[in-house]
């Protein structure tokens, strides 16, 4: 059987060099919800259909509080969004990373996602991963957020 898994973890400061997060201070990591897109995605190619564009476009956090489903299209409440600073896959696992600097994002943030398409509009694109998790973020703290989906083979 085939899975996906998809894990988040969040770094206190650090550099970030290929798909790593150098010399951080890991603050959080949870697990994520992976949205419909992906596995409709999947099973289109399996069958020869036409593919739609799934290429990672969008880090974005919000205050909702809301339970994620597969099924969710938007976070919440939206209130931030960034494009990926790198992005790679190897084997099996793929990677995007983005750094929110001092000036970024500085919230009480309570959702994470990532988004195919769409521009930096809130809303806007195809939620691929959608996950709860609250997260301090304030002008002292520069955050690299690690994104990594998995495929893996019970």
């Amino acid at each position: 059987m085939l899975r996906l898994k998809g894990n988040y973890k969040i770094y206190e400061g650090g550099t970030i060099q290929g798909n790593k997060v150098i010399n951080g201070k890991l603050v959080y990591s949870f697990h994520n919800i992976i949205c419909t897109p992906i596995y409709n995605q999947l099973l289109n190619s399996l069958n020869g259909d036409a593919l739609a564009d799934i290429e990672v476009s969008y880090f974005a956090f919000g205050t909702g509080t809301t339970a994620v489903t597969e099924g969710d299209t938007t976070l919440t409440t939206e209130v931030f969004r960034k494009i990926p600073t790198s992005k790679s896959w190897t084997g099996k696992v793929f990677t995007a990373i983005v750094q929110l600097a001092l000036d970024e994002a500085n919230y009480s943030l309570t959702e994470v996602g990532i988004f195919a398409g769409g521009s930096i509009t809130a809303d806007s694109g195809t939620l691929l991963s959608h996950a709860l998790k609250t997260i301090t973020k304030n002008s002292n703290i520069t955050y690299n957020i690690l994104y990594t989906l998995t495929m893996e083979e019970n």
